[in-house]
């Protein structure tokens, strides 16, 4: 069935875009997820993006529903997936729009919006930038998030399950668990029971346990091993029952129930990442993902 056109005032856009951008209050404003190439170039015209902070305006602006004419990309990380890049080498980027002046985009498949002007208030590879956005706006879609954590070399060979399925658990006093399987869990919540995780996995014990969190090797530095983190239930602010996981600089910290580092993967995950990146190319040269 085909989607119906979208209802689009173009007075109202007008209205808008007559206010000093500065003027317009944060709560009139949201976030869009997009990405561009490693030169901060658009993938589609090849329209050069300039440095972050700078309001950026469109220079063939027409509010209309159909592709091209304005800035584009996913409102709140929603729409078609499909049309954000993840080569590894693209950039992601979260903009601020404002909300009265964005056109859903409809024709063409639609799964997309388009605004205007923007400002760029984060850039960084897709996986950060989604994280930025889910941070930052409160509507933002979590469904993209098992796609932006598999851009890089390395997650796309560690990944062969879903997550959850390197999950282990040991409900006995004196117990053992342990997760080696990427981003698992690891859960010992007997008293004086130990819980071991790797491959970024997170673990939590019960009372007087022990948390042992393994930091993998640097495969770019000669010579790296994989160090043990060795942590105490009651000791050093670290609390029973709660996960913990080691940050990107080694250190442990606390990881919510609902982190977003350990959502759930589809279990066909690698072939769904190679299936993307096939369409991204074929859609970058063909659709008009962004600007």
């Amino acid at each position: 069935m085909k989607a119906a056109a979208a209802v689009i005032d173009a007075d109202a856009i007008a209205a808008s875009l007559a206010r000093p951008w500065e003027s317009i209050p944060d709560s009139e404003k949201t976030f869009v997820l997009r990405t561009v190439d490693s030169s901060r170039c658009s993938f589609h015209t090849g329209w050069q993006w300039p440095a972050p902070g700078t309001l950026v305006v469109a220079p063939d602006w027409e509010p209309t529903d159909r592709c091209g004419y304005g800035l584009h990309g996913l409102l709140n990380g929603n729409g078609n997936h499909r049309l954000i890049s993840f080569a590894k080498d693209a950039i992601g980027q979260v903009v601020q729009v404002v909300r009265a002046e964005i056109v859903v985009i409809t024709a063409d498949g639609g799964g997309k919006v388009k605004f205007p002007r923007c400002i760029e208030v984060f850039s960084g590879t897709l996986r950060e930038s989604v994280r930025e956005l889910l941070k930052r706006d409160a509507d933002a879609s979590a469904g993209i998030v098992p796609f932006a954590q598999v851009t890089d070399d390395r997650d796309r060979e560690t990944i062969a399950t879903p997550a959850g399925a390197g999950a282990a658990s040991a409900t006995g006093d004196r117990g053992a668990a342990s997760a080696t399987g990427y981003r698992g869990a690891a859960s010992a919540t007997g008293a004086q029971a130990v819980a071991c995780a790797r491959n970024e996995s997170r673990a939590r014990a019960g009372e007087n346990g022990i948390l042992i969190l393994i930091a993998e090797p640097d495969p770019d530095v000669e010579g790296s091993r994989a160090r043990a983190v060795v942590r105490y239930v009651g000791e050093g602010g670290i609390k029973a029952g709660v996960f913990y996981k080691l940050d990107g600089k080694g250190q442990v910290v606390e990881s919510a129930d609902d982190d977003d580092d350990y959502l759930p993967f589809p279990a066909n995950i690698k072939q769904l990442v190679a299936d993307r990146l096939a369409e991204n190319e074929k859609l970058h040269n063909e659709g008009c993902a962004d600007a």
